[in-house]
């Protein structure tokens, strides 16, 4: 067979292996990370030229225990699917509580329905509004998993005017 075929094979075979792994064959592989640089690094390459994500630097500087790629591929999920279900500007803000440091992405669109919540999370499920754009109900899922690889979580809360994704992590 060709390149094509082969390529093509390996897709439909194993389609999370495509984007950076599938996260059910390589967990997360943790170590001491400085939370602050990499995250800003990520995120404002995300921003480039799309110049809708505003990140604030925190006014401290935490070492997580994490695997800094799967928080990488955290952030990047996150941001996407703000860019494609809200298309507004991004807010992007560290913070720290009780041991944990928290990265606070919010959006201005009109967030998930009630309904979806409890299902929002489930591998392939897609949201009422996400009919009109493609996406494969992974990236919710996958997100989920990795923090809870890493010894965090992930909580999502409609506001008023916004819509909240806050992911934990364990300070080190």
């Amino acid at each position: 067979g060709s390149i094509v075929e082969e390529v093509i094979g390996v897709v439909i075979q194993h389609p999370l292996q495509i984007v950076r792994g599938d996260p059910l064959q390589e967990p997360p592989q943790t170590q001491p990370e400085h939370t602050h640089s990499f995250a800003e690094t990520v995120i404002l390459e995300m921003a480039g030229e799309h110049n809708d994500i505003r990140f604030a630097k925190p006014d401290f500087e935490a070492v997580i225990f994490a695997d800094k790629n799967r928080v990488m591929q955290i952030i990047e999920n996150l941001i996407n699917n703000s860019r494609k279900y809200a298309k507004t500007q991004i807010d992007v803000v560290l913070t720290q509580s009780e041991g944990c440091v928290n990265i606070h992405f919010t959006d201005y669109g009109k967030g998930i329905p009630d309904s979806d919540m409890p299902f929002i999370f489930d591998k392939f499920y897609r949201g009422k509004n996400a009919e009109s754009e493609q996406g494969s109900g992974l990236g919710l899922y996958i997100v989920k998993y990795l923090a809870e690889k890493m010894g965090g979580k992930i909580l999502l809360h409609n506001r008023p005017d916004r819509f909240e994704a806050t992911v934990t992590f364990p300070k080190k």
